[in-house]
């Protein structure tokens, strides 16, 4: 848990603070706020299981879609209460391109098992599938345990590794993880920058080693795209492809939860999820 934030709603309550952004714990400490002192705004931001596409088993396809298809997303304990919604497929609402569709793999423990049965010799499984998950608060914790226990019901032996944010970097970098639950926010409204980052063999943030030589031409042809359908169209087909591939199973869409005195007017949020004062001049009275 963010150890700022209960000092931060401790000064906002007693008026120091005007603004606040919350986090899930931070909502549940404050009951109280009036509907009238709540801004929402959907963030470009997706938070998913991600999987090291270079270690067996996860390196067979099989059995990261048995693994999509053994989580009921929709029943996940603590999904919504925080502003989540539920993911349809890789691009949040908010990005050209977006449909609002599900496009995931459907929830099917028995597929999911038999998946398994086919990709996974007898004693083959590992002893155990490390799942690493930065802190980020009980309730959150909570939903991904009932991922593994999910993962638990079809046979895999999933278990997850709670770590600091500094830790959870560096065994990122360092390539320490089976499988992983990451949050990514886009920094431009642009499908290239969730895509190509997350997705491409050379993506930035491309830590689950995910590799595919036509996702690659895919997001390589929409960036030098010349016209806006010829692009989208290449953006369907890249979270087509990478929802049918596994690479990621993706969890929940967030919202941005901002707390905001009644003194203070004028505040909008961005589609980034950030207020926007250039917009919209806060006035304190």
């Amino acid at each position: 848990p963010d150890p700022v934030l209960p000092r931060a709603i401790a000064a906002f309550r007693r008026g120091e603070l005007h603004m606040v952004d919350l986090t899930l714990s931070g909502r549940q400490g404050m009951p109280e706020i009036p509907e009238r002192q709540l801004h929402r705004r959907r963030e470009l931001s997706l938070t998913f299981l991600a999987f090291n596409t270079r270690r067996a088993p996860l390196d067979n396809p099989d059995v990261r879609r048995a693994i999509a298809h053994a989580i009921n997303i929709e029943r996940l304990t603590g999904i919504g209460k925080g502003g989540q919604t539920v993911a349809t497929g890789v691009l949040p609402p908010g990005f050209p391109g977006y449909t609002p569709e599900v496009k995931r793999l459907p929830f099917d423990p028995q597929l999911a098992i038999a998946l398994l049965a086919e990709s996974i010799e007898p004693g083959e499984m590992p002893d155990e599938i490390r799942i690493a998950v930065p802190k980020r608060g009980t309730e959150a914790d909570l939903l991904i345990e009932d991922i593994c226990h999910q993962l638990r019901a079809i046979g895999l032996p999933a278990r997850t590794d709670y770590l600091d944010w500094d830790d959870f970097t560096a065994g990122l970098i360092a390539d320490s993880f089976d499988a992983f639950v990451l949050t990514w926010v886009a920094d431009l409204p642009d499908p290239d920058a969730f895509f190509y980052p997350l997705f491409h063999s050379s993506g930035s943030i491309n830590y689950h080693n995910f590799s595919d030589p036509g996702l690659d031409q895919l997001l390589d042809d929409a960036r030098a795209g010349t016209t806006n359908m010829a692009r989208m169209d290449a953006y369907r087909e890249a979270e087509r492809r990478i929802l049918a591939e596994a690479a990621v199973v993706p969890i929940y869409f967030s919202t941005t939860l901002l707390a905001v005195a009644n003194n203070v007017h004028g505040v909008e949020l961005s589609s980034m999820g950030r207020s926007e004062e250039h917009t919209s001049e806060l006035q304190s009275h």
